[in-house]
């Protein structure tokens, strides 16, 4: 997904050189990783595990970081619980059927992917906001000296910091951020 993520994005930002390619692709991943630290939307696949505490009462947990793409495992309280008809998750909420009371002392442990693997089920708006900060961050490279560190996913990266986000991108990014209670 990553080299056809790179070929959009340099017809983007109207480059053919090759010598450049694997520049390019550094500043796409600083782009998403900027993405997934701000917007906590994830691209680039990340397989996460998360300890959630339940509000009392609602049978409705948010994962922390992103749009769920797959749910791997759940364990409630040491349990491990079958992943079936009892759940589903939609954006970065996973629902309980009524037949689970979660109480607030409940330890949940959930093991998720966000991101995509493939480069067709990637919003078009999604990689829109991804390319203009990618390109914000070519024209700038110069010109910033600060880094932005991302350690969120584990990973830590000098990210060249974004002064300003472009308004067309935070005005898209904005629709996919997810929220926790």
């Amino acid at each position: 997904m990553e080299n056809d993520l790179l070929l959009e994005f340099k017809a983007f930002i109207n480059i053919t050189d090759t010598e450049i390619d694997t520049e390019l692709l550094s500043i796409l991943k600083m782009a998403e990783s900027f993405i997934y630290d701000y917007y906590n939307v994830a691209i680039f696949s990340k397989q996460l595990s998360e300890v959630i505490k339940p509000l009392y009462g609602i049978n409705v947990i948010y994962t922390k970081r992103g749009l769920i793409s797959d749910l791997t495992s759940i364990t409630l309280n040491g349990e491990a619980v079958t992943i079936d008809s009892n759940f589903y998750f939609e954006g970065n909420q996973i629902i309980f059927s009524d037949d689970y009371i979660l109480q607030t002392t409940d330890r949940i442990v959930v093991n998720y992917t966000v991101g995509y693997n493939d480069i067709l089920l990637v919003p078009s708006s999604l990689k829109m906001g991804l390319f203009i900060i990618g390109k914000k961050i070519y024209n700038d490279k110069e010109n910033n000296s600060d880094s932005y560190i991302q350690v969120s996913s584990g990973i830590k990266e000098n990210v060249k910091f974004i002064d300003q986000i472009p308004v067309m991108a935070d005005s898209i990014l904005n629709t996919f951020r997810s929220y926790r209670l």
